[in-house]
């Protein structure tokens, strides 16, 4: 099996169970995952990013896998995603705040099937932040004895 029909029959058989119990479905699919991409309803990787999804010898039919990712949903389902490690720094940051976390930068990092990581600027409370990267340290420029150089 696949990685669409895999998230497919899990959202299938999710919604069907909630139906089932009166649960009142939203039909988007919040979905934190691998991948160099911007949080949205459009999943649009960079080159090279997410391979962990395939199956050997598999590709991803073009650099937006969002019709690729969604193609076994329920008519009428679609998808918003966010990086994995992005979101267990946001996630990491609400469930542990403190009050001395307030106007402060803060860093994660999660290692995993690559270096992951965000760094975020807090704001007076646990859903007041901006992003600053988009989970990938690689991706993040520093300075460093007057040279800008990625962060990994």
């Amino acid at each position: 099996m696949y990685f669409p029909e895999f998230i497919g029959d899990l959202v299938n058989r999710g919604s069907k169970i909630a139906a089932e119990k009166g649960i009142c479905v939203d039909e988007r699919v919040l979905v934190a995952m691998p991948g160099n991409f911007p949080s949205g309803s459009l999943i649009i990787l960079k080159p090279g990013s997410a391979r962990q999804l395939l199956i050997d010898g598999e590709e991803f039919p073009a650099a937006d896998i969002t019709n690729w990712f969604t193609s076994a949903f329920p008519a009428g389902f679609s998808v918003v995603a966010i990086n994995d490690a992005l979101a267990q720094a946001i996630g990491t940051m609400q469930q542990h705040w403190r009050d001395d976390f307030s106007n402060q930068v803060m860093l994660y990092i999660g290692p995993g099937t690559g270096l992951g990581g965000a760094i975020l600027t807090l704001g007076d409370d646990p859903s007041d932040y901006k992003i600053i990267t988009d989970g990938h340290i690689f991706d993040i420029i520093v300075t460093s004895h007057a040279q800008r150089i990625p962060a990994e």
